[in-house]
Order: structure tokens, then sequence, then C-alpha cells
């Protein structure tokens, strides 16, 4: 779990300077990791919004990988920082809630990073 508190902003300027800037932004955050049934509806919302915005960031870095001259290397260093986030239980309880909402593909990729349980 400390793995997902030393994270670089690599999910975008917007999502950080939100959660800097907002105490409860990075509440919701934080405590929807840990456990997101903790959270009352409207910061689940939220919490639903914030993860969709990570995925979507890194998703489509992935496309970029994919189709455009955006480097392997640079997809392999987002994967090593979307890893503590998509494992943690509400990355769990985001993915199998939302996980349609993206590209077959990157599911695919997403999904050979959760251990089998």
């Amino acid at each position: 779990m400390q793995a997902i508190f030393q994270m670089k902003p690599c999910f975008g300027r917007v999502f950080f300077a939100s959660m800097y800037e907002n105490a409860e932004v990075s509440r919701i955050y934080v405590k929807g990791l840990v456990n997101p049934e903790e959270l009352d509806e409207e910061s689940r919302t939220r919490f639903r919004l914030l993860m969709h915005n990570i995925f979507l960031s890194v998703s489509n870095i992935y496309s970029q990988t994919r189709f455009a001259e955006l480097s392997a290397s640079t997809w392999e260093s987002q994967l090593v920082l979307l890893t503590p986030v998509v494992t943690s239980p509400g990355g769990r309880w985001f993915w199998k809630e939302y996980q349609l909402e993206f590209e077959d593909i990157f599911r695919d990729h997403v999904d050979r990073i959760l251990p089998e349980t």
C-alpha cells in the first residue's frame, strides 16, 4: 500500500493538482483506495470518477504506444505506477465494476496485472 502514496505525477497534471489543492479530494482518493465501501454515496461517486480519470489517462498512453510513436518504455513506466492502484482494494472494486468502459485490449492488459484471487 505504501507505493500508492508515493506515486509520481504520471496520470496528468489536473488530477494531481486536484489532489494537493483540495484536501477532500485527497481524503476520498486515499480512503477509496483502502476501502471504497466506507465512503458515502457521494464520495464513492467522486472516487469512481477519480479512478476513471486515472484509467482513462493510462489507457490513452497504452493506445499511443500501439498506434503512435510513443515508446514501449513509456508504457512500462506507467504500468509500474498503475499496478499499486489497480491492485488496491479500491482499484479492484473500480475495475470489477467499470472495466467495460475501456477497450478490450487495454482490459486484457490490466487483467494481467491482477493476481488470481
